[in-house]
């Protein structure tokens, strides 16, 4: 089963700082709480230059902080991953980080090891990750079949794409005060950062 959870610190202002403590204080003492971990991996945010990527938007949705840090991480079972969390998120809540965790189900539509096999093959220089949520009054099935629908004009739009997995929201799992959880996140990953200028 997969997990996610995207983290903050208090000063969104100071993302470089929290990503470190994340990095160094909590990714280890979360691995060493972990019962049924079958593996991890920490994604961290960076700026991009100027002009190579739309400005952050809110629009006023809580569902929408930008987040430092995202954690993904593969479990037994569900239990084993709130085990895991009931011990090491306290860590989190000291430092006054905003954090939401989510049981997913991805559904990778483009499979990267076709970019990274062979002699040419390369992992991707980064991955641009962005939340979905639908307005008010649409369902979460209307909602799950527009987002269905979209994959072929995804794929198509977006040539210069080395991987695109979309992680289905099935449970909120943990979260902290008045952050509100979103619905579905996207992963699209680039082989170069030249094909992430061309994405927009």
């Amino acid at each position: 089963m997969k997990f996610a959870t995207f983290a903050a610190g208090p000063d969104a202002g100071d993302g470089a700082a929290f990503q470190r403590w994340f990095r160094e204080s909590y990714a280890p003492a979360f691995a060493r709480s972990a019962t049924g971990l079958v593996a991890a991996t920490l994604r961290t945010v960076r700026e991009p230059p100027v002009g190579e990527a739309p400005p952050i938007r809110t629009d006023g949705d809580p569902a929408l902080l930008p987040y430092a840090v995202l954690l993904e991480s593969w479990f037994v079972t569900t239990e084993d991953f709130c085990r895991t969390a009931r011990l090491a998120e306290p860590l989190l809540r000291e430092e006054a980080a905003r954090f939401v965790s989510y049981r997913v189900t991805p559904l990778l539509e483009l499979d990267p090891r076709f970019a990274e096999a062979g002699p040419g093959g390369a992992r991707p220089e980064l991955t641009y990750i962005t939340p979905v949520t639908w307005l008010p009054g649409v369902t979460r099935a209307e909602a799950r079949r527009q987002w269905d629908e979209h994959v072929p004009t995804a794929l198509r739009v977006h040539a210069g794409l080395s991987k695109y997995e979309r992680n289905w929201v099935e449970e909120v799992v943990s979260w902290s005060e008045g952050v509100e959880p979103f619905g579905a996140y996207a992963d699209f990953s680039f082989p170069e950062e030249a094909d992430f200028a061309r994405f927009f």
